[in-house]
């Protein structure tokens, strides 16, 4: 294998390869890459001598676009001045907002303490309202034994209660958590006093239909003075209207005289039976008989009328007197 050298044509001339043009760079020359090292030399030479230590320095003269702040006169700002470059509009309009949020959030911040003092105002408001009620009604209650009952006035007395209880039990739930012991006793005020004015209104209402029935028939026993069919008519009458009552008798209340009245009612086609029979049969006696032991059983439930009328004054007595001592502690 045989190496070929080429060597130029010494008679050939030379072609020189065009010249790129220099381009400069004023941000690589301003990091300090400058091409001319005298250049390089001439730029990072201090303009001044360079003190010995110890030699105190001299002021440093700039040039104009070397100024620092310290070197910058102060300009006379005038109202004129000002007025042309203030927005008054926009002044005025931000601190009227500003010092309505301020006034806003004081009213916030003070709001949840405001509504607990309403509150408690309320509730002590209508603790004192309920305090004469309640008296009202305790002093109906010792008509409920009587011989005349005043129904009017103690239907007029648990109205009242009952309008009062509610409203202090409403102005209870009102009170903040912060005041759970006020709210507490309150809520057990108005408790007491509802289930006092509901016994009584029962109780009372249960008398007026009970003493209906509870006295006994005056029936004619001479077979010579009453024909039979209206005998039968009289005590059948008198038996429907019994049954009807004794049905309508609030449940719940008073529940051993219903007893008593349920078993009378469950004895009345005997003793109607007997009387009806010894009328027929021109015997007095028997028919008498019927109608006495018609009598005694509802004698015993009069008894049992009366004792528990007593019993129900007691029992709204003592929650009058608890709900009362409850308003003196709420209100001390």
């Amino acid at each position: 294998m045989t190496a070929t050298i080429r060597r130029p044509d010494p008679n050939q001339a030379r072609q020189r390869r065009p010249r790129r043009a220099r381009v400069r760079f004023s941000f690589m020359e301003s990091l300090g890459f400058i091409e001319s090292p005298t250049t390089v030399s001439r730029t990072w030479a201090p303009p001044y001598p360079v003190p010995s230590q110890g030699t105190p320095l001299a002021p440093v003269k700039r040039g104009a676009h070397e100024r620092t702040v310290a070197d910058l006169d102060p300009i006379d700002t005038t109202s004129e001045l000002l007025s042309r470059n203030v927005r008054w509009g926009v002044v005025a309009t931000s601190t009227v907002v500003l010092l309505g949020l301020g006034v806003l959030a004081g009213w916030l911040w003070q709001r949840p303490s405001s509504l607990a003092e309403a509150a408690v105002s309320e509730l002590t408001t209508s603790a004192a309202d309920l305090a004469p009620k309640l008296e009202s009604l305790q002093e109906a209650t010792a008509t409920l034994g009587a011989s005349q009952m005043d129904t009017s006035a103690i239907n007029l007395a648990t109205l009242s209660v009952d309008a009062a209880a509610r409203e202090l039990f409403n102005a209870s739930a009102a009170l903040p958590a912060s005041q759970s012991g006020p709210r507490t006793q309150a809520a057990d005020i108005a408790s007491r006093a509802l289930d006092a004015s509901r016994i009584l209104s029962d109780a009372t209402a249960y008398r007026a239909a009970a003493v209906q029935i509870l006295a006994a028939p005056a029936f004619e026993t001479n077979p010579e003075l009453i024909a039979l069919d209206e005998a039968v008519r009289q005590i059948g009458s008198w038996r429907l209207n019994f049954d009807q009552i004794r049905s309508a008798l609030p449940e719940g209340t008073m529940s051993s005289i219903s007893n008593q009245l349920h078993v009378i009612s469950g004895n009345l086609e005997s003793i109607q039976n007997r009387y009806i029979d010894g009328l027929r049969e021109d015997d007095q006696r028997a028919a008498e008989s019927a109608l006495l032991e018609l009598a005694v059983q509802l004698e015993v439930a009069e008894t049992l009328l009366t004792r528990s009328l007593g019993e129900t004054q007691e029992s709204v007595a003592g929650l009058i007197e608890e709900s009362l001592t409850g308003i003196d502690r709420l209100l001390g």
